[in-house]
């Protein structure tokens, strides 16, 4: 099948499942609970892992889009082109009707116009745009994702179509506690092991001069023996 097919969809009444080639088509993508197998016309079993809902939007002879979504549809990246089950059509109302190549539903409107490409009818149509979402800080992601690591907010919010500002500030003290393996102790760290080791010494300031005038004075404690 040439590779212009890539982007057509089909409506096939041999096939079983709808299946889309490319992530594209997808309103919603999940994982499969176990593999799919299905058979290729080719005759070969292919492997699917991932189906959901294919959404896809078809201009009309009279200037009306109509959007279509497929539930239960194969993601197979490898398949030639895009195949549209006939049979989970019929399950939900939408019929062929080959007099005027359209797929109508049964209450009379019409969805799709039909045309032939290798013999085979065509729907002419193109992904459905995704929703488009504001951009987003990482930090507040980071937030509302229950403080997730930075590569699973990445993930999701790709996979959601949410744009991420500020990747780098992705510093959460809130976080990095929590993955902390050592306690850290609350009383500070101690130097030296006998007096004269380690003296701290501390400029105060008093608010109110001396009588001579003087507002400063240091303070120097031995660490070891706490004398001052």
């Amino acid at each position: 099948m040439p590779s212009q097919m890539k982007d057509t969809i089909i409506y096939d009444s041999g096939c079983a499942t709808s299946i889309f080639n490319d992530r594209k088509w997808f309103k919603t993508l999940e994982p499969l609970p176990q593999a799919t197998q299905t058979l290729s016309a080719s005759g070969d079993l292919v492997s699917t892992t991932m189906a959901g809902i294919a959404s896809f939007t078809t201009t009309l002879s009279t200037g009306t889009e109509v959007t279509m979504e497929i539930e239960g549809a194969l993601l197979q990246p490898s398949s030639p082109c895009n195949l549209i089950a006939s049979v989970g059509l019929r399950h939900h109302g939408v019929l062929w009707d080959q007099n005027n190549d359209t797929l109508h539903h049964q209450d009379g409107s019409v969805l799709a116009e039909l045309a032939y490409g290798l013999g085979v009818p065509v729907v002419n149509a193109r992904p459905t745009p995704a929703p488009t979402f504001s951009a987003v800080a990482y930090r507040t992601m980071h937030r509302r994702l229950m403080h997730a690591g930075k590569q699973a907010v990445e993930i999701t919010c790709h996979q959601a179509g949410i744009r991420l500002t500020g990747k780098t500030d992705h510093f959460c003290e809130p976080y990095m506690i929590a993955k902390m393996t050592d306690e850290r102790s609350k009383e500070a760290p101690r130097h030296g092991d006998k007096p004269i080791d380690f003296i701290r010494v501390d400029l105060v300031t008093h608010d109110v001069a001396s009588h001579l005038g003087h507002q400063y004075s240091i303070h120097i404690i031995d660490e070891h023996s706490n004398y001052y």
